[in-house]
């Protein structure tokens, strides 16, 4: 019976542990020799997409992810599977499957802990970050520190960038434009009209004029288009006009009167400013701008100052800081234009990139950079001209601002929104436009009483245990916070058998139309029954640092308290506490874990 259960006990524990081993494509673990060839078909394939650079990554990991479902447990393959997705919009999944690489083979490559580092820093996961990123560097021999070294100090900087930063969230309303506009192909550089009701973009999008591939990075070449919009609807068209079989983008909007200037980049001369008339719907053929504003070097991105005396763009010329810097050329009394002069004030040994002069003054510039306090990637940043000096860049702040690129922010002429572009988690799966409310919602102003009581309890579903244990509870709890208030006329409570749950989007506290509905049936209830209160308790997934995450749960139940305070429900009659991801309910190694994750409880009790 002892060798029976021994023979027992050492087959779960073979069982178990091969689960674990790196496993290759090969006959002696793959039995199947269709599925065998098949795999290692599209491993090979996919690998040659893979060494054509990021671009390709996409169409690389439909390869990889079928191979990986006849193998799910060889290191390489989850390695590479990672590294792809850290370029699309499902970053927790490029973390889970190089952290899965690791567990199978810690040495499968030597840049593992590079991007596990890149991996958790995109996840907003700082701390891990930076623990990868110097173990990296502890790797590294001295020709290869001496190069890479640097790279890794910056990105560490950026993480504690990060840290800082997140700490202190804007109360903002950030959405995606749109699946009209954006598609999983790069959209990017939105310019708009004065009335928002035209709006052009650069996409890299398959369908762009001769459906060739730049050589350089592997996507289609660049081209510009145009959406009107009508009401809440957007109609999308291509302009013939402004493109070719090359590079054409947007860069930069100008009104005038009746008339509209519309700048564009054409790849000429490795980048050269165009200018177009729009007028009545009608737009001219770009007419590329003079020289010293075009040069035989790089010149991209355009922004005319209100008074249109001043032009701010983007060039690579010798003279600058570093890479692409920000320029300034003013307009001479003949309409010439001056020799550009640089804003050594603003710009860094990195890029900067996305210049846009505010529209309601001509001492406010917004751009984007890969320097000063930036999160990851390229960051946006405004600065204030004054006393004949360019303030100290000013990061934007959280959420604008993420690990991930933002770029070409644009501020409506009415001031009330606000445009760029982004890389991050919620793209259809690469770059896309997203709009800024800038209507700051204020935060919600509790009692002493709320924030008593949003401190002292413990989730509510520990309290639902037994009528007595609850009833006791909450009478202890009721009577401390009469003693804090001098009133000892307080009764116990009871609960009611009434509960729902909301869902939120990720990082988002924003009620939708179904949010909405369940919490008019609230209102309702709450409306008939005066004595009735609601205890809310919010949670999000796991992504993001547990700070910001505490937060963002204790802005999704000032979002439900608002909306309800609204309808006209005392402020009084709501207790809440914002949880983080600490009592998770799904697997947060999931998309449907982390979607069940983001939510929002709310149970009612009486007092009587």
């Amino acid at each position: 019976m002892k060798k029976i259960l021994f023979l027992i006990i050492m087959t779960l524990i073979t069982t178990f542990g091969y689960s674990q081993v790196n496993t290759p494509f090969d006959k002696n673990h793959i039995a199947d020799k269709q599925q065998l060839s098949e795999a290692i078909k599209k491993i090979k394939e996919g690998d040659k997409l893979f060494a054509m650079g990021k671009g390709r990554y996409i169409d690389a990991l439909t390869l990889y992810l079928d191979a990986n479902k006849i193998n799910p447990n060889n290191a390489d393959l989850n390695y590479k599977i990672g590294i792809c997705y850290l370029f699309t919009t499902d970053k927790q999944l490029g973390l889970e499957h190089l952290e899965k690489a690791k567990q199978l083979n810690p040495q499968v490559n030597y840049e593992l802990s590079y991007y596990l580092g890149r991996a958790y820093h995109l996840n907003h996961q700082f701390d891990k970050a930076i623990e990868y990123y110097n173990e990296f560097k502890n790797i590294l021999n001295p020709q290869e520190f001496a190069v890479r070294g640097k790279e890794v100090d910056k990105l560490i900087k950026e993480c504690e960038n990060g840290k800082e930063l997140i700490k202190n969230p804007l109360y903002l309303k950030i959405s995606n434009i749109g699946s009209t506009i954006n598609s999983i192909y790069p959209d990017y550089a939105p310019v708009i009209s004065n009335d928002e009701k035209i709006l052009f973009f650069t996409s890299r999008r398959a369908s762009t004029t001769g459906g060739k591939r730049d050589p350089i990075d592997n996507k289609y070449y660049e081209d510009i288009f145009m959406v009107t919009r009508k009401d809440t609807t957007w109609q999308l068209s291509i302009i013939s006009e402004l493109n070719d079989k090359k590079h054409n983008g947007t860069i930069g909007m100008y009104n005038w009167g009746d008339k509209t200037y519309l700048y564009t980049y054409k790849s000429k001369h490795d980048g050269d400013i165009y200018e177009s008339i729009l007028n009545n719907n009608k737009i001219t053929i770009p007419e590329s701008l003079p020289y010293p504003i075009n040069t035989r070097f790089h010149e991209s991105s355009a922004s005319l100052s209100p008074n249109g005396n001043h032009l701010y763009f983007i060039s690579n010329r010798p003279g600058g800081m570093g890479g692409n810097d920000i320029w300034m050329s003013q307009r001479e009394f003949n309409d010439s234009w001056s020799i550009p002069i640089n804003l050594s004030d603003i710009n860094t040994p990195y890029d900067e990139e996305g210049v846009f002069m505010s529209p309601s003054d001509t001492n406010t510039l917004y751009f984007s950079s890969q320097g000063h306090n930036t999160i990851g990637g390229f960051d946006i940043f405004k600065s204030t001209f004054k006393d004949g000096h360019w303030s100290k860049p000013e990061n934007l702040g959280y959420p604008i601002n993420t690990a991930d690129d933002e770029l070409n922010l644009v501020i409506s002429y009415s001031k009330q929104r606000a445009y760029f572009s982004s890389s991050r988690q919620g793209t259809y799966g690469d770059q896309d436009i997203f709009i800024i409310n800038l209507l700051k919602e204020k935060p919600l102003l509790i009692s002493d009483e709320n924030e008593y009581v949003a401190k002292q309890y413990q989730p509510i579903k520990s309290l639902d245990t037994t009528k007595q244990s609850f009833i006791k509870k909450s009478e202890n709890l009721k009577n401390e916070i009469a003693q804090k208030k001098n009133n000892n006329d307080i009764n116990p409570c009871q609960p009611i058998n009434w509960s729902d749950t909301i869902f939120f989007d990720f990082d988002d506290f924003n009620l939708d139309p179904i949010d909405i509905g369940k919490l008019d049936s609230l209102y309702n209830f709450l409306n008939k029954n005066s004595n009735a209160i609601t205890l809310i308790s919010t949670h999000t997934d796991n992504i993001g640092s547990d700070e910001y995450n505490k937060l963002l749960s204790e802005k999704r139940a000032q979002s439900i308290i608002n909306y309800l305070i609204k309808r006209g429900i005392d402020r009084s009659r709501f207790y809440y506490m914002g949880y983080g991801y600490e009592n998770s309910l799904g697997d947060n190694n999931t998309k449907e874990g982390r979607q069940l994750n983001r939510r929002a409880e709310f149970k009612i009790i009486n007092v009587f």
